[in-house]
């Protein structure tokens, strides 16, 4: 591969890497202007939109590490997808507090955990299972407000997919 090709190639992992965190910005847009033409509670179905991610979408962060057999570059790739979006999830004003400090000690713990290899890679996707996905599992079961909200985004998106099916 000839230094241009490389070259070439790390700017589309980037991108890729970029736009994959940046997705959630982009969507909660949409549904910012979707909900004030449709009247629906904006922070109802962005609490619903965050609460899909992580546990409908976030996981796919880790799918290249096994394909790959667990080679650095997905690793690092792993890496910088989910603390990226771990660091957005915290930052939507509609994160709950409770879920916004599991978010922040789940980072925390991910930022200083090894990613490397097998056995990195198996540690890290543990404790972002038990700590993030399972535990907003938990969170939505147990709380009315926040299945209702994941409920109704689930609604919605479905309604906004044939409205926008290009760009949702």
């Amino acid at each position: 591969m000839t230094e241009l090709t490389e070259s070439i190639k790390n700017e589309d992992e980037a991108k890729k890497q970029q736009d994959w965190i940046k997705y959630p910005i982009e969507k909660a847009e949409i549904i910012r202007k979707e909900t004030k033409k449709t009247g629906e509670d904006t922070d109802t179905i962005l609490l619903g939109h965050i609460i899909t991610l992580i546990l409908d979408d976030d996981a796919n962060a880790f799918n290249m590490v096994k394909l790959s057999g667990y080679s650095p570059h997905y690793m690092e790739y792993s890496r910088t997808v989910m603390l990226g979006r771990l660091s957005l999830e915290i930052e939507f004003k509609e994160t709950p507090e409770e879920l916004r400090k599991q978010l922040e000690l789940t980072r925390n713990k991910l930022q200083e955990h090894d990613w490397i290899g097998e056995k990195g890679f198996n540690e890290v996707f543990g404790i972002w299972k038990e700590t993030v996905r399972d535990w907003t599992q938990n969170f939505r079961d147990t709380n009315p407000e926040i299945n209702e909200a994941y409920e109704k985004f689930q609604a919605f998106n479905t309604s906004l997919s044939k409205a926008f099916p290009k760009r949702v």
